[in-house]
């Protein structure tokens, strides 16, 4: 028998890993609050719009490749935030703090940084070739209470912007061997 995709959802879990949903109107009995919301590999998935508005625990939407925005998202997640691999072009819409780790690495369309959230555990922007400098970061980001990861990115411009985010964590950095910068006089 087919499996029904309202009766995978449970208001503490809902796992839709996977599945093959542009939205999530068509889905009558979507709660508002939730434990865990995971819509990773949704891959035709090109709305929010009937998502959970706040999450206790996790959010991930990790290769949701054809999610362009955070329209309708969560605007609350106490845990991590996993947007990583996905195709958002802007972070506008994202919750204003998250009560865990940012992940955004390898959003390749993203372009800057502004409307990211104002306070997070600890943030993840690695492979995200598009920015180039960190200007301003200071003024989108508070605090960072834990680590920042900037692996193989294009960064190259700006970064003393990070001296003025209170990060209680360690900062990890490294230039894309695709970076025009010549690493040898960083």
């Amino acid at each position: 028998t087919k499996t029904n995709q309202t009766e995978l959802i449970d208001i503490h879990d809902i796992n839709l890993y996977g599945y093959p949903i542009k939205d999530f109107t068509n889905i009558s009995n979507m709660p508002k609050h939730a434990i865990r919301f995971d819509i990773g590999q949704c891959t035709a998935l090109t709305s929010l719009k009937g998502c959970p508005e706040h999450l206790e625990d996790y959010f991930k939407m990790a290769g949701c490749e054809s999610l362009k925005s955070l329209e309708y998202g969560p605007t609350f997640v106490g845990g991590h935030y996993f947007a990583n691999t996905s195709g958002l072009t802007s972070l506008e819409y994202a919750p204003t703090e998250v009560g865990g780790v940012f992940s955004i690495s390898s959003c390749t369309h993203l372009k800057s940084l502004q409307h990211i959230p104002r306070k997070m555990k600890g943030l993840k922007m690695s492979g995200m070739y598009q920015i180039r400098n960190l200007h301003d970061i200071h003024r989108f980001i508070d605090v960072i209470d834990g680590n920042l990861e900037l692996y193989e990115n294009n960064v190259v411009e700006s970064i003393l912007g990070l001296m003025m985010i209170n990060i209680t964590g360690q900062i990890f950095f490294s230039i894309s061997e695709y970076s025009k910068l010549d690493k040898e006089n960083v």
